[in-house]
């Protein structure tokens, strides 16, 4: 898998993003993922000026692909693997390759499922962050209180990976889990701009799980998007 991701645009893509490209109607947001140059790099692929450099034409590659098809490409930087501050010439070479990324169209941010340094990666100024907040989203407001709100201040948004994949959320529980994420952000500013920069996401990639949980993941999504819309944002559920 690493080494299919530093084959270089095109060549590493898997048989399934162009059957999804040709499935697919045309309109709204479509998402892609690339593993990010600083988890390459800590797997000792090579030099992180290099890695990065093909991470960011794979992004710009997909994003160009999901242009093509008439949607808008949203791209996450995978970053399982980065737990440390970033030194210089690291932190330029991941900023290069949002940048490669932003270049080609596309929304780009960070995800990480592991215990990242937020406050480096917001640092970046990138489109958008995604951790995982399942366990408790007040711990991540609270760590990093002041870089998230100067995040949302330019714009950015976070994607809260609320719903976790290596548990069932119990049925009926979806209210109770979107009112600990609306205590959760109230250090953060008024409610709505935050709520209105924000979106729900599983806490990690949905590929280990059978269809019948992944189904699960998506159902509780589902409703927790739909009360959040409704009750609180005033988007009426088409």
């Amino acid at each position: 898998m690493l080494d299919q991701a530093l084959a270089g645009p095109g060549t590493w893509a898997c048989p399934g993003f162009g059957e999804l490209l040709r499935r697919i109607p045309v309109g709204g947001w479509l998402k892609g993922q690339v593993a990010g140059p600083e988890t390459l790099r800590r797997a000792g692929r090579g030099d992180v000026r290099e890695i990065a450099k093909v991470v960011g034409a794979n992004a710009a590659w997909q994003s160009e692909r999901i242009l093509e098809v008439g949607r808008l490409p949203v791209i996450a930087f995978d970053e399982p693997s980065w737990t440390e501050p970033l030194d210089a010439v690291t932190r330029e070479a991941v900023a290069a390759a949002i940048s490669a990324s932003r270049s080609a169209g596309a929304v780009t941010g960070v995800h990480s499922c592991g215990r990242a340094p937020w406050d480096d990666i917001l640092s970046l100024g990138p489109d958008f962050v995604n951790p995982d907040v399942s366990s408790g989203a007040g711990a991540f407001v609270a760590a990093y209180e002041a870089p998230l709100r100067a995040h949302l201040d330019r714009g950015g948004w976070i994607g809260w990976g609320i719903v976790p994949t290596d548990r069932a959320v119990p049925l009926g529980h979806s209210r109770a889990v979107l009112k600990e994420l609306l205590q959760a952000i109230a250090p953060l500013g008024d409610r709505k701009r935050t709520l209105s920069q924000s979106f729900l996401t599983a806490s990690c990639g949905l590929a280990g799980l059978t269809p019948d949980r992944a189904e699960d993941v998506l159902r509780v999504l589902f409703e927790l998007s739909r009360f959040l819309r409704v009750d609180h944002l005033g988007i009426p559920v088409k």
